[in-house]
Protein backbone atom coordinates (compact mmCIF):
# COMPACT_ATOMS: atom_id res chain seq x y z
CA UNK A 1 0.00 0.00 0.00
CA UNK A 2 1.23 3.55 -1.07
CA UNK A 3 1.53 6.26 1.52
CA UNK A 4 -1.04 8.41 -0.22
CA UNK A 5 -3.67 5.80 0.12
CA UNK A 6 -2.80 4.91 4.06
CA UNK A 7 -3.23 8.78 4.43
CA UNK A 8 -6.83 8.91 2.50
CA UNK A 9 -7.45 5.78 5.52
CA UNK A 10 -6.17 8.24 8.22
CA UNK A 11 -8.96 10.47 7.79
CA UNK A 12 -12.22 9.06 8.61
CA UNK A 13 -10.02 7.27 11.33
CA UNK A 14 -8.92 10.31 12.80
CA UNK A 15 -12.30 11.80 12.62
CA UNK A 16 -13.27 9.00 14.68
CA UNK A 17 -11.35 9.55 17.33
CA UNK A 18 -11.26 13.08 17.45
CA UNK A 19 -15.04 12.93 17.99
CA UNK A 20 -15.18 10.13 20.11
CA UNK A 21 -12.65 12.32 22.50
CA UNK A 22 -15.11 15.49 22.54
CA UNK A 23 -18.06 13.42 23.54
CA UNK A 24 -15.94 11.54 26.20
CA UNK A 25 -14.98 14.96 27.75
CA UNK A 26 -17.98 16.84 27.31
CA UNK A 27 -20.69 14.46 27.98
CA UNK A 28 -19.14 10.67 29.21
CA UNK A 29 -16.89 11.75 32.07
CA UNK A 30 -18.67 14.47 33.25
CA UNK A 31 -21.67 12.13 33.38
CA UNK A 32 -19.69 10.07 35.79
CA UNK A 33 -20.64 13.07 38.47
CA UNK A 34 -23.96 11.71 38.57
CA UNK A 35 -23.45 7.89 38.73
CA UNK A 36 -24.80 6.45 42.32
CA UNK A 37 -21.49 5.11 44.11
CA UNK A 38 -23.10 2.23 45.24
CA UNK A 39 -23.44 1.45 41.09
CA UNK A 40 -19.82 3.04 40.06
CA UNK A 41 -17.74 0.19 40.00
CA UNK A 42 -20.37 -2.18 38.04
CA UNK A 43 -21.06 0.40 35.66
CA UNK A 44 -17.34 1.74 35.18
CA UNK A 45 -16.30 -1.76 34.69
CA UNK A 46 -19.01 -2.28 32.20
CA UNK A 47 -18.18 1.15 29.83
CA UNK A 48 -14.79 0.43 30.14
CA UNK A 49 -15.32 -3.21 28.28
CA UNK A 50 -17.78 -1.39 25.80
CA UNK A 51 -15.54 1.15 25.07
CA UNK A 52 -12.67 -1.34 24.46
CA UNK A 53 -14.77 -3.39 22.28
CA UNK A 54 -15.63 -0.08 20.30
CA UNK A 55 -12.69 2.11 20.05
CA UNK A 56 -10.07 -0.69 20.58
CA UNK A 57 -9.57 -1.38 16.92
CA UNK A 58 -9.96 2.23 15.63
CA UNK A 59 -6.82 3.01 17.78
CA UNK A 60 -4.99 0.46 16.65
CA UNK A 61 -5.95 1.09 13.15
CA UNK A 62 -4.72 4.73 13.97
CA UNK A 63 -1.39 3.41 15.38
CA UNK A 64 -0.99 1.83 12.35
CA UNK A 65 -1.36 3.86 9.90
CA UNK A 66 0.51 6.82 11.46
CA UNK A 67 3.30 4.51 11.92
CA UNK A 68 3.13 3.07 8.35
CA UNK A 69 3.04 6.52 7.11
CA UNK A 70 6.10 8.06 8.94
CA UNK A 71 8.16 4.47 8.32
CA UNK A 72 7.67 4.60 4.36
CA UNK A 73 7.90 8.68 3.82
CA UNK A 74 9.27 10.58 6.60
CA UNK A 75 8.24 14.17 6.07
CA UNK A 76 7.19 17.15 8.57
CA UNK A 77 3.64 15.91 8.41
CA UNK A 78 3.92 12.54 9.31
CA UNK A 79 6.59 13.13 11.85
CA UNK A 80 4.44 15.74 13.61
CA UNK A 81 1.12 13.42 13.26
CA UNK A 82 3.83 10.35 14.76
CA UNK A 83 4.91 12.62 17.69
CA UNK A 84 1.12 14.03 18.63
CA UNK A 85 -0.07 10.74 18.49
CA UNK A 86 2.89 9.54 20.97
CA UNK A 87 2.15 12.08 23.01
CA UNK A 88 -1.83 11.13 23.00
CA UNK A 89 -0.80 7.96 24.27
CA UNK A 90 2.25 8.82 27.27
CA UNK A 91 -0.89 11.37 28.55
CA UNK A 92 -2.98 8.06 28.17
CA UNK A 93 -0.41 5.82 30.08
CA UNK A 94 0.15 8.05 32.71
CA UNK A 95 -2.67 9.93 33.61
CA UNK A 96 -5.99 7.96 32.01
CA UNK A 97 -5.21 4.50 33.06
CA UNK A 98 -4.46 5.00 36.03
CA UNK A 99 -6.96 7.23 37.03
CA UNK A 100 -9.16 4.69 35.58
CA UNK A 101 -7.95 2.05 38.04
CA UNK A 102 -8.48 4.13 40.43
CA UNK A 103 -11.72 4.56 39.84
CA UNK A 104 -12.42 0.71 39.43
CA UNK A 105 -11.06 0.27 42.80
CA UNK A 106 -13.44 2.94 44.48
CA UNK A 107 -9.74 4.93 45.32
CA UNK A 108 -10.87 8.34 45.85
CA UNK A 109 -13.86 8.37 43.21
CA UNK A 110 -14.70 12.28 43.19
CA UNK A 111 -10.98 13.04 42.90
CA UNK A 112 -10.45 10.67 40.12
CA UNK A 113 -12.95 11.85 38.09
CA UNK A 114 -12.05 15.42 38.54
CA UNK A 115 -8.40 14.61 37.51
CA UNK A 116 -9.70 12.40 34.67
CA UNK A 117 -11.21 15.06 33.20
CA UNK A 118 -8.86 18.12 33.46
CA UNK A 119 -6.15 15.72 32.62
CA UNK A 120 -8.57 14.05 29.05
CA UNK A 121 -8.37 17.82 27.71
CA UNK A 122 -4.62 17.77 26.62
CA UNK A 123 -6.11 14.16 25.10
CA UNK A 124 -8.66 15.70 23.17
CA UNK A 125 -6.51 18.50 22.19
CA UNK A 126 -4.37 16.29 20.54
CA UNK A 127 -6.60 13.72 19.09
CA UNK A 128 -8.12 16.58 17.35
CA UNK A 129 -4.92 18.17 16.25
CA UNK A 130 -4.24 14.79 14.73
CA UNK A 131 -7.58 14.96 12.66
CA UNK A 132 -6.70 18.74 11.46
CA UNK A 133 -3.01 17.68 10.70
CA UNK A 134 -4.62 15.59 7.55
CA UNK A 135 -5.43 19.10 6.12
CA UNK A 136 -2.14 20.75 6.36
CA UNK A 137 0.31 20.36 2.92
CA UNK A 138 2.92 17.51 3.01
Amino acid sequence: MNVTFMRGMAIPIDFAMCVFLWIVQMIIYPSFRYIKRSDFQNWHSRYMKTIGLLMGPIMIIQIVLISYAAYNELDRLNLLRLLLLIMCWLLTLVFSIPMHRNLEQAVSIEESIEQLIRSNWFRTLLWMLIFLSNFLPS
